[in-house]
Protein backbone atom coordinates (compact mmCIF):
# COMPACT_ATOMS: atom_id res chain seq x y z
CA UNK A 1 0.00 0.00 0.00
CA UNK A 2 1.53 3.50 -1.11
CA UNK A 3 2.15 5.70 1.68
CA UNK A 4 -0.85 8.30 0.49
CA UNK A 5 -3.21 5.53 0.59
CA UNK A 6 -2.03 4.49 4.16
CA UNK A 7 -2.34 7.45 5.93
CA UNK A 8 -5.34 8.57 3.87
CA UNK A 9 -6.82 5.03 5.37
CA UNK A 10 -5.68 5.56 8.99
CA UNK A 11 -7.41 8.92 8.86
CA UNK A 12 -10.36 7.16 7.47
CA UNK A 13 -10.22 4.46 10.53
CA UNK A 14 -9.90 7.03 12.84
CA UNK A 15 -12.74 9.32 11.71
CA UNK A 16 -15.62 6.33 12.16
CA UNK A 17 -13.70 5.16 15.21
CA UNK A 18 -14.38 8.46 16.89
CA UNK A 19 -17.79 8.92 15.32
CA UNK A 20 -19.27 5.54 15.91
CA UNK A 21 -17.44 5.41 19.21
CA UNK A 22 -19.37 9.33 20.75
CA UNK A 23 -22.27 7.60 19.23
CA UNK A 24 -22.26 4.37 20.75
CA UNK A 25 -21.42 6.28 24.15
CA UNK A 26 -24.20 8.90 23.83
CA UNK A 27 -26.60 5.95 22.88
CA UNK A 28 -25.60 4.46 26.36
CA UNK A 29 -26.49 7.77 28.18
CA UNK A 30 -29.33 8.30 26.40
CA UNK A 31 -30.55 4.54 27.59
CA UNK A 32 -29.92 5.11 31.29
CA UNK A 33 -31.55 8.55 31.49
CA UNK A 34 -34.64 8.41 29.78
CA UNK A 35 -37.32 6.05 31.02
CA UNK A 36 -38.04 3.01 29.27
CA UNK A 37 -40.81 3.81 27.66
CA UNK A 38 -39.81 7.50 26.49
CA UNK A 39 -36.18 5.33 24.89
CA UNK A 40 -38.65 2.58 23.29
CA UNK A 41 -39.67 5.37 21.22
CA UNK A 42 -36.27 7.01 20.42
CA UNK A 43 -35.67 3.32 19.38
CA UNK A 44 -38.75 3.23 17.37
CA UNK A 45 -38.45 6.04 15.26
CA UNK A 46 -34.61 5.98 14.62
CA UNK A 47 -35.48 2.28 13.32
CA UNK A 48 -38.20 4.09 10.93
CA UNK A 49 -35.71 6.45 9.42
CA UNK A 50 -32.80 4.57 9.20
CA UNK A 51 -33.48 2.75 5.87
CA UNK A 52 -34.34 6.23 4.41
CA UNK A 53 -31.10 7.77 5.68
CA UNK A 54 -28.84 4.67 4.61
CA UNK A 55 -30.80 5.13 0.86
CA UNK A 56 -29.26 8.74 0.83
CA UNK A 57 -26.12 8.42 2.94
CA UNK A 58 -24.94 5.02 0.70
CA UNK A 59 -26.56 6.12 -2.77
CA UNK A 60 -26.67 9.85 -3.82
CA UNK A 61 -23.29 10.03 -1.10
CA UNK A 62 -21.65 7.41 -3.04
CA UNK A 63 -22.15 8.48 -6.31
CA UNK A 64 -21.73 12.24 -5.63
CA UNK A 65 -17.98 11.12 -4.47
CA UNK A 66 -17.46 9.74 -7.34
CA UNK A 67 -18.60 12.40 -9.83
CA UNK A 68 -16.59 14.80 -7.99
CA UNK A 69 -13.13 12.73 -7.89
CA UNK A 70 -13.58 12.34 -11.27
CA UNK A 71 -14.69 15.97 -12.63
CA UNK A 72 -12.96 18.12 -9.93
CA UNK A 73 -14.09 21.36 -11.73
CA UNK A 74 -17.85 19.73 -11.44
CA UNK A 75 -17.76 19.85 -7.66
CA UNK A 76 -19.81 22.70 -7.15
CA UNK A 77 -22.12 21.81 -9.40
CA UNK A 78 -22.46 18.21 -7.84
CA UNK A 79 -22.77 19.75 -4.59
CA UNK A 80 -25.20 21.91 -5.40
CA UNK A 81 -27.21 18.32 -6.72
CA UNK A 82 -26.66 16.41 -3.88
CA UNK A 83 -28.20 19.40 -1.59
CA UNK A 84 -30.97 19.47 -3.83
CA UNK A 85 -31.41 15.41 -4.15
CA UNK A 86 -31.99 15.03 -0.12
CA UNK A 87 -34.45 18.04 -0.24
CA UNK A 88 -36.41 16.07 -2.20
CA UNK A 89 -35.76 12.46 -0.42
CA UNK A 90 -36.66 14.22 3.25
CA UNK A 91 -39.71 16.02 0.90
CA UNK A 92 -41.22 13.29 -0.92
CA UNK A 93 -40.44 10.32 1.11
CA UNK A 94 -39.37 10.80 4.58
CA UNK A 95 -41.88 13.58 5.64
CA UNK A 96 -44.41 11.26 4.46
CA UNK A 97 -43.76 8.56 6.16
CA UNK A 98 -42.77 10.38 9.10
CA UNK A 99 -46.36 12.05 9.71
CA UNK A 100 -48.46 9.67 7.81
CA UNK A 101 -46.57 6.32 9.53
CA UNK A 102 -44.96 6.56 12.28
CA UNK A 103 -46.33 9.64 13.53
CA UNK A 104 -49.40 8.12 13.24
CA UNK A 105 -48.57 5.03 15.59
CA UNK A 106 -49.07 7.42 19.06
CA UNK A 107 -49.95 10.55 19.93
CA UNK A 108 -49.18 14.68 18.65
CA UNK A 109 -46.15 14.30 20.55
CA UNK A 110 -45.40 11.16 18.67
CA UNK A 111 -45.67 12.97 15.42
CA UNK A 112 -43.77 15.88 16.78
CA UNK A 113 -40.88 13.35 17.63
CA UNK A 114 -41.00 11.60 13.96
CA UNK A 115 -40.86 15.10 12.22
CA UNK A 116 -37.78 15.86 13.90
CA UNK A 117 -36.11 12.58 12.72
CA UNK A 118 -36.84 12.78 9.33
CA UNK A 119 -34.58 15.61 9.24
CA UNK A 120 -31.69 13.63 9.60
CA UNK A 121 -31.96 12.43 6.22
CA UNK A 122 -32.49 15.97 5.27
CA UNK A 123 -28.92 16.96 6.79
CA UNK A 124 -27.67 13.48 7.61
CA UNK A 125 -24.35 14.06 9.88
CA UNK A 126 -23.09 16.94 7.86
CA UNK A 127 -22.52 14.51 5.15
CA UNK A 128 -22.88 16.60 2.09
CA UNK A 129 -18.89 18.53 3.26
CA UNK A 130 -18.07 15.01 4.19
CA UNK A 131 -18.17 13.95 0.58
CA UNK A 132 -17.12 17.17 -1.00
CA UNK A 133 -13.90 16.26 1.52
CA UNK A 134 -13.67 12.65 0.50
CA UNK A 135 -13.98 13.45 -3.20
CA UNK A 136 -10.68 16.46 -2.96
CA UNK A 137 -8.34 13.93 -0.48
CA UNK A 138 -8.58 16.34 2.39
CA UNK A 139 -9.00 13.73 4.86
CA UNK A 140 -7.96 15.81 7.93
CA UNK A 141 -10.98 18.27 6.57
CA UNK A 142 -12.99 14.94 6.42
CA UNK A 143 -12.11 14.43 10.22
CA UNK A 144 -12.36 17.58 11.65
CA UNK A 145 -16.11 17.59 9.77
CA UNK A 146 -16.81 14.16 11.33
CA UNK A 147 -15.41 15.17 14.86
CA UNK A 148 -17.51 18.17 14.85
CA UNK A 149 -20.51 17.33 14.08
CA UNK A 150 -20.33 14.41 16.46
CA UNK A 151 -19.27 16.18 19.25
CA UNK A 152 -21.56 19.09 18.51
CA UNK A 153 -24.43 16.20 18.00
CA UNK A 154 -23.55 14.68 21.73
CA UNK A 155 -23.64 18.01 23.59
CA UNK A 156 -27.22 18.79 21.82
CA UNK A 157 -28.92 15.92 23.26
CA UNK A 158 -27.01 16.04 26.47
CA UNK A 159 -28.18 19.48 26.62
CA UNK A 160 -31.53 18.34 26.07
CA UNK A 161 -31.49 14.99 28.71
CA UNK A 162 -30.53 18.19 30.72
CA UNK A 163 -33.53 19.86 30.31
CA UNK A 164 -35.50 17.12 30.65
CA UNK A 165 -36.31 16.38 27.36
CA UNK A 166 -37.63 13.47 25.48
CA UNK A 167 -37.11 11.78 22.71
CA UNK A 168 -38.57 15.04 20.55
CA UNK A 169 -36.01 17.20 22.08
CA UNK A 170 -33.34 14.61 21.25
CA UNK A 171 -33.90 14.08 17.71
CA UNK A 172 -34.25 17.52 17.05
CA UNK A 173 -31.19 18.79 19.06
CA UNK A 174 -28.70 16.18 16.91
CA UNK A 175 -30.59 17.70 13.53
CA UNK A 176 -29.82 21.19 14.62
CA UNK A 177 -26.76 20.22 15.55
CA UNK A 178 -26.04 18.65 12.22
CA UNK A 179 -27.35 22.12 10.72
CA UNK A 180 -24.82 23.91 12.28
CA UNK A 181 -21.91 22.17 11.68
CA UNK A 182 -22.89 21.94 7.76
CA UNK A 183 -23.30 25.43 7.62
CA UNK A 184 -19.81 26.24 9.17
CA UNK A 185 -18.62 23.62 6.77
CA UNK A 186 -19.68 25.75 3.72
CA UNK A 187 -17.05 28.47 5.22
CA UNK A 188 -14.02 26.33 5.43
CA UNK A 189 -14.54 25.17 1.28
CA UNK A 190 -13.40 27.19 -2.07
CA UNK A 191 -16.05 25.41 -3.82
CA UNK A 192 -19.58 27.05 -4.15
CA UNK A 193 -22.86 25.11 -4.29
CA UNK A 194 -24.37 27.90 -5.99
CA UNK A 195 -26.09 26.43 -9.06
CA UNK A 196 -29.53 27.87 -11.18
CA UNK A 197 -32.46 26.11 -9.77
CA UNK A 198 -33.13 24.34 -12.97
CA UNK A 199 -29.67 23.64 -13.15
CA UNK A 200 -29.17 22.16 -9.43
CA UNK A 201 -32.88 20.09 -10.12
CA UNK A 202 -31.30 18.46 -13.44
CA UNK A 203 -27.75 17.36 -11.56
CA UNK A 204 -30.10 15.99 -8.73
CA UNK A 205 -32.15 13.90 -11.55
CA UNK A 206 -29.02 12.76 -12.92
CA UNK A 207 -27.54 11.94 -8.81
CA UNK A 208 -30.55 10.04 -8.73
CA UNK A 209 -30.59 8.53 -11.94
CA UNK A 210 -27.22 7.00 -11.47
CA UNK A 211 -27.31 6.11 -7.32
CA UNK A 212 -30.79 4.75 -7.22
CA UNK A 213 -29.40 1.03 -7.61
CA UNK A 214 -27.04 1.63 -5.00
CA UNK A 215 -30.01 2.97 -2.54
CA UNK A 216 -31.85 0.20 -3.10
CA UNK A 217 -28.81 -2.41 -2.43
CA UNK A 218 -28.21 -0.06 0.55
CA UNK A 219 -32.19 -0.80 1.92
CA UNK A 220 -32.05 -4.46 0.71
CA UNK A 221 -28.82 -4.47 2.89
CA UNK A 222 -30.24 -2.98 5.88
CA UNK A 223 -33.09 -5.35 5.86
CA UNK A 224 -30.40 -8.48 5.29
CA UNK A 225 -29.24 -7.08 8.77
CA UNK A 226 -32.55 -6.24 10.48
CA UNK A 227 -34.36 -9.32 9.25
CA UNK A 228 -33.81 -11.37 12.49
CA UNK A 229 -35.20 -8.28 14.71
CA UNK A 230 -38.72 -9.23 12.98
CA UNK A 231 -38.78 -13.09 13.13
CA UNK A 232 -37.39 -12.89 17.13
CA UNK A 233 -39.86 -10.53 17.64
CA UNK A 234 -42.69 -12.99 16.19
CA UNK A 235 -41.41 -16.19 17.35
CA UNK A 236 -39.39 -15.56 20.63
CA UNK A 237 -40.72 -12.31 22.27
CA UNK A 238 -38.59 -8.78 23.28
CA UNK A 239 -36.02 -9.67 25.67
CA UNK A 240 -34.86 -11.74 22.41
CA UNK A 241 -34.73 -8.93 20.10
CA UNK A 242 -33.33 -6.62 22.81
CA UNK A 243 -30.50 -9.37 23.33
CA UNK A 244 -29.77 -9.38 19.41
CA UNK A 245 -30.09 -5.58 19.20
CA UNK A 246 -27.73 -5.25 21.82
CA UNK A 247 -25.18 -7.69 20.78
CA UNK A 248 -25.57 -6.47 16.93
CA UNK A 249 -24.62 -3.04 18.21
CA UNK A 250 -21.32 -3.94 19.31
CA UNK A 251 -21.04 -6.31 16.04
CA UNK A 252 -21.35 -3.43 14.01
CA UNK A 253 -18.39 -0.98 15.33
CA UNK A 254 -16.07 -4.62 14.00
CA UNK A 255 -17.48 -4.33 10.28
CA UNK A 256 -17.21 0.03 10.19
CA UNK A 257 -13.48 -0.55 10.44
CA UNK A 258 -14.11 -1.57 6.41
CA UNK A 259 -15.69 1.80 6.22
CA UNK A 260 -13.24 3.57 7.89
CA UNK A 261 -10.44 2.05 4.99
CA UNK A 262 -12.73 3.08 2.24
CA UNK A 263 -13.21 6.85 2.71
CA UNK A 264 -9.77 7.19 1.47
CA UNK A 265 -9.93 4.30 -0.97
CA UNK A 266 -13.22 4.56 -2.39
CA UNK A 267 -12.26 8.20 -4.19
CA UNK A 268 -9.20 6.60 -5.55
CA UNK A 269 -10.94 3.97 -7.40
CA UNK A 270 -13.74 6.48 -8.30
CA UNK A 271 -10.93 8.86 -10.15
CA UNK A 272 -9.64 5.71 -12.31
CA UNK A 273 -12.01 3.26 -12.55
CA UNK A 274 -9.38 1.46 -14.99
CA UNK A 275 -6.98 1.45 -11.76
CA UNK A 276 -9.70 -0.20 -10.01
CA UNK A 277 -8.18 -3.75 -9.46
CA UNK A 278 -4.61 -2.40 -8.40
CA UNK A 279 -5.64 -0.55 -5.76
CA UNK A 280 -7.87 -3.63 -4.35
CA UNK A 281 -4.71 -5.74 -4.39
CA UNK A 282 -2.49 -3.12 -2.03
CA UNK A 283 -5.02 -2.64 -0.01
CA UNK A 284 -6.75 -5.94 0.39
CA UNK A 285 -4.48 -7.89 3.02
CA UNK A 286 -4.14 -4.93 5.07
CA UNK A 287 -7.98 -4.49 5.33
CA UNK A 288 -8.27 -8.29 6.06
CA UNK A 289 -5.56 -8.22 8.82
CA UNK A 290 -7.21 -5.16 10.37
CA UNK A 291 -10.83 -6.51 10.33
CA UNK A 292 -10.29 -9.94 11.29
CA UNK A 293 -8.09 -9.02 14.29
CA UNK A 294 -10.92 -7.52 15.37
CA UNK A 295 -13.33 -10.00 14.54
CA UNK A 296 -11.33 -12.26 16.27
CA UNK A 297 -10.83 -10.26 19.41
CA UNK A 298 -14.44 -9.30 19.63
CA UNK A 299 -16.24 -12.98 19.51
CA UNK A 300 -13.98 -14.54 21.02
CA UNK A 301 -14.30 -12.01 24.16
CA UNK A 302 -17.94 -11.58 23.69
CA UNK A 303 -18.94 -12.97 27.10
CA UNK A 304 -16.93 -10.23 28.70
CA UNK A 305 -18.09 -7.88 26.36
CA UNK A 306 -22.00 -7.86 26.74
CA UNK A 307 -21.32 -8.06 30.60
CA UNK A 308 -18.99 -4.52 30.73
CA UNK A 309 -21.16 -2.73 28.61
CA UNK A 310 -24.74 -4.17 29.45
CA UNK A 311 -24.62 -5.57 32.11
CA UNK A 312 -25.44 -9.43 33.58
CA UNK A 313 -29.19 -8.78 32.50
CA UNK A 314 -28.01 -9.41 28.57
CA UNK A 315 -25.47 -11.75 28.87
CA UNK A 316 -27.51 -14.20 26.88
CA UNK A 317 -26.83 -11.92 23.88
CA UNK A 318 -22.72 -13.32 24.29
CA UNK A 319 -23.84 -16.35 22.04
CA UNK A 320 -25.45 -13.88 18.95
CA UNK A 321 -21.86 -11.57 19.30
CA UNK A 322 -20.04 -14.38 18.58
CA UNK A 323 -21.35 -15.54 15.54
CA UNK A 324 -22.32 -11.33 14.27
CA UNK A 325 -19.13 -10.62 14.84
CA UNK A 326 -18.06 -12.67 12.24
CA UNK A 327 -20.05 -10.58 9.58
CA UNK A 328 -17.09 -9.03 9.81
CA UNK A 329 -15.40 -10.97 7.68
CA UNK A 330 -17.70 -10.20 4.64
CA UNK A 331 -17.40 -6.38 5.43
CA UNK A 332 -13.24 -7.09 4.55
CA UNK A 333 -13.88 -9.14 1.31
CA UNK A 334 -16.58 -7.74 -0.01
CA UNK A 335 -16.35 -3.59 0.33
CA UNK A 336 -13.37 -3.92 -2.00
CA UNK A 337 -15.77 -5.42 -4.47
CA UNK A 338 -18.24 -3.57 -4.29
CA UNK A 339 -16.84 0.06 -4.13
CA UNK A 340 -14.82 -1.07 -7.21
CA UNK A 341 -17.89 -1.91 -9.02
CA UNK A 342 -19.65 1.17 -8.30
CA UNK A 343 -15.94 3.05 -9.55
CA UNK A 344 -16.81 0.95 -12.88
CA UNK A 345 -20.39 2.00 -13.30
CA UNK A 346 -21.82 -1.65 -12.49
CA UNK A 347 -23.95 -0.49 -9.13
CA UNK A 348 -26.80 -2.32 -10.67
CA UNK A 349 -25.47 -5.88 -10.42
CA UNK A 350 -25.58 -5.64 -6.63
CA UNK A 351 -28.99 -5.46 -6.34
CA UNK A 352 -29.53 -8.71 -7.86
CA UNK A 353 -27.15 -10.50 -5.08
CA UNK A 354 -28.57 -8.45 -2.38
CA UNK A 355 -32.16 -9.30 -3.23
CA UNK A 356 -30.84 -13.07 -3.05
CA UNK A 357 -28.81 -12.35 0.34
CA UNK A 358 -32.21 -10.74 1.52
CA UNK A 359 -34.39 -14.07 0.19
CA UNK A 360 -31.70 -16.07 2.14
CA UNK A 361 -31.79 -14.11 4.97
CA UNK A 362 -35.63 -14.13 5.93
CA UNK A 363 -35.85 -17.42 4.72
CA UNK A 364 -33.04 -18.73 6.96
CA UNK A 365 -34.29 -16.56 9.94
CA UNK A 366 -38.01 -18.80 9.99
CA UNK A 367 -35.74 -22.24 9.98
CA UNK A 368 -33.19 -21.68 12.38
CA UNK A 369 -34.85 -19.48 14.70
CA UNK A 370 -37.73 -22.09 16.17
CA UNK A 371 -34.42 -24.74 16.62
CA UNK A 372 -31.50 -22.46 17.66
CA UNK A 373 -33.25 -19.40 19.02
CA UNK A 374 -30.59 -16.43 19.43
CA UNK A 375 -27.66 -18.52 17.45
CA UNK A 376 -29.77 -19.15 14.79
CA UNK A 377 -30.80 -15.94 14.31
CA UNK A 378 -26.97 -14.47 14.46
CA UNK A 379 -26.17 -17.66 12.21
CA UNK A 380 -28.86 -16.77 9.65
CA UNK A 381 -27.84 -13.15 8.99
CA UNK A 382 -24.22 -14.31 8.46
CA UNK A 383 -24.67 -17.02 6.26
CA UNK A 384 -27.06 -14.10 3.80
CA UNK A 385 -23.99 -11.85 4.20
CA UNK A 386 -21.95 -14.59 2.48
CA UNK A 387 -24.61 -15.38 -0.11
CA UNK A 388 -24.07 -11.88 -1.78
CA UNK A 389 -20.82 -12.66 -2.23
CA UNK A 390 -21.36 -15.72 -3.70
CA UNK A 391 -23.74 -14.87 -6.26
CA UNK A 392 -21.17 -12.31 -6.78
CA UNK A 393 -18.94 -15.01 -7.80
CA UNK A 394 -21.10 -16.34 -10.23
CA UNK A 395 -21.13 -13.01 -12.22
CA UNK A 396 -18.63 -13.01 -14.53
CA UNK A 397 -18.38 -9.29 -13.99
CA UNK A 398 -17.44 -9.42 -10.77
CA UNK A 399 -15.88 -13.05 -10.02
CA UNK A 400 -12.45 -11.63 -10.53
CA UNK A 401 -13.07 -9.22 -7.94
CA UNK A 402 -14.34 -11.55 -5.83
CA UNK A 403 -11.63 -14.58 -6.50
CA UNK A 404 -9.18 -11.65 -5.84
CA UNK A 405 -9.93 -10.70 -2.75
CA UNK A 406 -10.57 -13.68 -1.08
CA UNK A 407 -7.02 -15.00 -2.43
CA UNK A 408 -5.63 -12.03 -0.36
CA UNK A 409 -8.23 -12.71 2.64
CA UNK A 410 -7.94 -16.24 2.78
CA UNK A 411 -4.30 -16.77 4.98
CA UNK A 412 -5.90 -14.21 7.14
CA UNK A 413 -8.88 -16.17 7.46
CA UNK A 414 -7.40 -19.23 8.35
CA UNK A 415 -5.17 -17.61 11.22
CA UNK A 416 -7.96 -16.11 12.50
CA UNK A 417 -10.02 -18.78 12.61
CA UNK A 418 -7.02 -21.00 14.04
CA UNK A 419 -6.41 -18.25 16.90
CA UNK A 420 -10.56 -18.43 17.98
CA UNK A 421 -10.61 -22.24 18.29
CA UNK A 422 -7.02 -22.32 20.08
CA UNK A 423 -8.15 -20.01 22.20
CA UNK A 424 -11.67 -21.23 22.91
CA UNK A 425 -10.55 -24.96 23.04
CA UNK A 426 -7.76 -23.87 26.23
CA UNK A 427 -10.31 -23.18 28.85
CA UNK A 428 -9.49 -19.97 29.79
CA UNK A 429 -11.94 -17.85 32.04
CA UNK A 430 -13.63 -15.79 30.08
CA UNK A 431 -13.26 -12.19 30.50
CA UNK A 432 -9.24 -13.41 29.22
CA UNK A 433 -10.27 -14.48 25.76
CA UNK A 434 -10.59 -11.34 24.02
CA UNK A 435 -6.96 -10.24 25.01
CA UNK A 436 -5.28 -13.78 24.59
CA UNK A 437 -7.01 -13.88 20.77
CA UNK A 438 -5.54 -10.29 20.21
CA UNK A 439 -2.56 -11.14 20.81
CA UNK A 440 -2.38 -14.69 19.53
CA UNK A 441 -3.56 -13.16 16.39
CA UNK A 442 -0.91 -10.29 15.99
CA UNK A 443 1.77 -12.49 16.90
CA UNK A 444 0.58 -15.25 14.72
CA UNK A 445 0.43 -12.61 11.90
CA UNK A 446 4.00 -11.48 12.19
CA UNK A 447 5.51 -15.27 12.56
CA UNK A 448 3.85 -15.87 9.36
CA UNK A 449 4.70 -12.94 7.37
CA UNK A 450 1.68 -11.57 7.28
CA UNK A 451 2.82 -8.63 8.71
CA UNK A 452 6.30 -7.66 7.61
CA UNK A 453 8.48 -4.95 9.49
CA UNK A 454 8.38 -2.73 5.80
CA UNK A 455 4.26 -2.64 6.46
CA UNK A 456 4.53 -1.13 9.94
CA UNK A 457 7.08 1.44 8.94
CA UNK A 458 4.92 2.15 6.46
CA UNK A 459 1.72 2.57 8.59
CA UNK A 460 4.09 4.69 10.97
CA UNK A 461 5.23 6.79 8.42
CA UNK A 462 1.45 7.30 7.61
CA UNK A 463 0.61 8.59 11.13
CA UNK A 464 3.27 11.40 10.73
CA UNK A 465 2.08 14.58 8.75
CA UNK A 466 4.50 14.96 5.41
CA UNK A 467 6.26 17.96 5.57
CA UNK A 468 5.82 20.50 2.69
CA UNK A 469 7.96 23.11 1.23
Amino acid sequence: MSQGLARGATIGLLTVGLERGIAFLTLLVVARVLAPSEFGVYVFLLAGVVPMQVMADQGIEIVAVAAMARQPLAQGRVLAGVLVARALLWLVVALPVALVVLGNTGSGALRGAALAASGLVLVGPSLPYRSLARARGEMGYLLAITLADALAGAAAMMAALVAGGGAAALLGARVLASLLVTAVAATRFPVSPRLAPRAALACATDLARAAWPLSVNALLLTLVVRAGHLVLMALAGASAVAYLGAAGRVAEMVSLLADGVMLAVFPVMAAIPAQANDVSARVARWLALLVLWAVVSVSAGSHAIMLLLYGADYLPGAVALGVLTWGGLFAATGTLVLHGLVAAGHQRLLLATNLGAMATAVGLQLVLVPRFGLAGSAAATVIALATGQVLLALVPTSRASVFASWRAAAPVVALAASTQIAVLASGTPAWTRGPAAALLFAVGAWVTGLVRREDVAAFGRALRRPRTG
